[in-house]
């Protein structure tokens, strides 16, 4: 059986979000983790892990920064740590974490058959294929993520299973898994609906960023509220800390009772999170965990940066999520019967969700093809937003699979007014109108180093105008992000061969700019159509 190694050096939630493709995986490979120790616990949940190996972040930063020691001291140290990997015989390295430690260690191992991003010898950016392209340029650079993470590695790594709806990927240890269905069941006795069985939902109650908490007056107004339901009964989450055992005090003092917490490292939360009925939580890598063992959740997202590169992806699972836009600056409002009437939603207790507070969205997850996609469904919708992700998808595809099937206007269209979906129109035209004008400008002035290197300095001041684009959020901005990552890993030796190679790719960007604008001829066609058939409709309507 081949041997595997995939990297990942970021956070719990990573880890944890990486379980369902390490399941995938696992099926015809022996899967080994790199992950920094400090996130090894993470790591030790996952289920079809052969081996975990750890890089100590902490010391190496200490001994590279502390005076008393020399940087050879922090380098020796990481040699000896990674000095087993070198020793390996690995079939396949995935860089999964796409970061630049993570990338110089998967040119270390030195594996022809590598996934994601490696180093050069040349110092210069190394590509598996197009999606790590589009992972490391696109998703990485934009605020808003036509994919989820999932999806993007899924391709990248060539899986082809579906990563959702194995129910194995998480190691449950047998002793928590008694003790917690015992206790639970306890719980479930003791505060037995006569109408029916009542739900226990767990609510998290923080996270690593007070920016993403729910804040304290809500939780406390929605666990009051859950207390005096028929249905439901609120089990408070909280990690071995001694500021979230004070906020349980302080909820259990402004409720006048005790409530039931449940302290757990992750070892025994993935059995928690298996036996609840529901999870509420902010976004934190227990909505992972409750994918990875199939607990319905309400996911409230209240951080800086939109959910989709790395939301819950269980599918009907919600997300209320602040108008994207209005995110940083924190220009929403948010109450505990927003939460409340979601949870409803959840479980299908009521239909529909009329009134959400002012800037809020509820989105729902689809699983289409085994991929999860967002529906806005309730609140304040950023209709220009959700037009730039859905479209933005299939554009993205034809980008990097070459793939031109017609993109569904039939399906995408009807979500939006046929106002809305013209002025995306506009911009999007007038940006390619610009775009393809400094395209030509930038081939000329190419065109004019070449015939004279004296002019090259022209043509550098051309192409960082084109560049320019990239910290654009227009859906325009993607093949030039994609641009811009082939240009930092050309590896050509002369300068005429980077100049041909540099000329091709000007011309393979207009390309995809001419795709970009056909698509929009035919939503423009879309639009018309079905302004004349509304037309026709009110006509209609009138004679009768």
């Amino acid at each position: 059986m081949n041997n595997v190694l995939l990297i990942n050096l970021k956070r719990y939630g990573d880890i944890f979000c990486m379980g369902h493709q390490v399941n995938d995986i696992s099926r015809t490979k022996k899967v080994s983790l790199l992950v920094y120790k400090e996130f090894e616990s993470a790591a030790k949940c996952l289920n079809n892990v052969t081996n975990i190996y750890t890089i100590d972040r902490k010391r190496l930063i200490l001994l590279n920064k502390n005076p008393l020691f020399s940087k050879a001291s922090a380098l020796n140290l990481f040699h000896k740590e990674v000095e087993v990997l070198l020793g390996t015989q690995w079939d396949q390295v995935i860089n999964y974490s796409n970061e630049i430690a993570a990338s110089y260690i998967t040119s270390m191992l030195k594996c022809p058959n590598y996934k994601g991003v490696r180093i050069s010898k040349h110092g210069t950016i190394e590509y598996s294929n197009k999606w790590s392209l589009y992972l490391n340029e696109v998703m990485t650079q934009t605020d808003f993520y036509p994919y989820h993470i999932l999806e993007i590695t899924k391709n990248m790594i060539d899986t082809k299973s579906n990563p959702i709806v194995d129910k194995n990927k998480i190691i449950e240890h047998i002793e928590n898994k008694a003790i917690t269905r015992k206790n639970f069941s306890s719980i479930r006795d003791k505060y037995h609906n006569p109408n029916g069985p009542i739900r226990l939902i767990g609510i998290q109650l923080k996270t690593s960023k007070e920016s993403k908490d729910i804040p304290y007056s809500i939780l406390l107004d929605l666990i009051k509220t859950l207390l005096n339901s028929a249905q439901y009964f609120p089990l408070l989450l909280i990690a071995p800390d001694e500021q979230e055992r004070m906020m349980v005090e302080k909820l259990n003092q402004a409720v006048g009772e005790d409530l039931i917490s449940i302290e757990s490292d992750f070892s025994a939360s993935c059995s928690i999170i298996k036996e609840l009925d529901g999870l509420i939580t902010p976004d934190t890598s227990i909505k992972h965990i409750a994918d990875l063992v199939d607990t319905p959740t309400l996911e409230v997202s209240l951080g800086e940066s939109p959910f989709h590169l790395q939301g819950s992806i269980r599918d009907n699972n919600l997300i209320l999520s602040p108008v994207i836009s209005k995110k940083k600056n924190r220009d929403y409002s948010l109450d505990s019967h927003d939460i409340y009437q979601s949870l409803d939603l959840l479980f299908g207790d009521i239909s529909s969700v009329n009134d959400l507070s002012r800037n809020l969205t509820l989105y729902r997850v689809v699983n289409t093809d085994n991929n999860p996609i967002y529906i806005p469904i309730a609140g304040t919708i950023n209709s220009f937003f959700e037009i730039n992700y859905l479209i933005g998808r299939h554009y993205s595809s034809i980008l990097v699979t070459g793939d031109k099937n017609k993109i569904p206007f039939e399906s995408i269209g009807p979500q939006f007014s046929s106002v809305e979906l013209s002025h995306w129109v506009g911009v999007q035209k007038e940006n390619i109108t610009h775009i393809v004008k400094d395209l030509l400008t930038g081939l000329r002035s190419l065109k004019l180093a070449k015939e004279d290197p004296k002019n090259g300095d022209q043509f550098l001041e051309k192409l960082n105008i084109i560049l320019d684009y990239c910290d654009r959020t227009e859906i325009s901005s993607i093949p030039i992000r994609m641009f811009r990552g082939k240009i930092e890993a050309i590896q050509s030796e002369t300068v005429k061969e980077n100049v041909k190679e540099m000329e091709e790719l000007l011309f393979s960007l207009k390309n995809q700019i001419q795709i970009l604008s056909s698509i929009i001829g035919e939503l423009e066609s879309y639009i018309d159509k079905r302004i004349t058939k509304e037309r026709h409709d009110s006509i209609s309507h009138l004679r009768v």
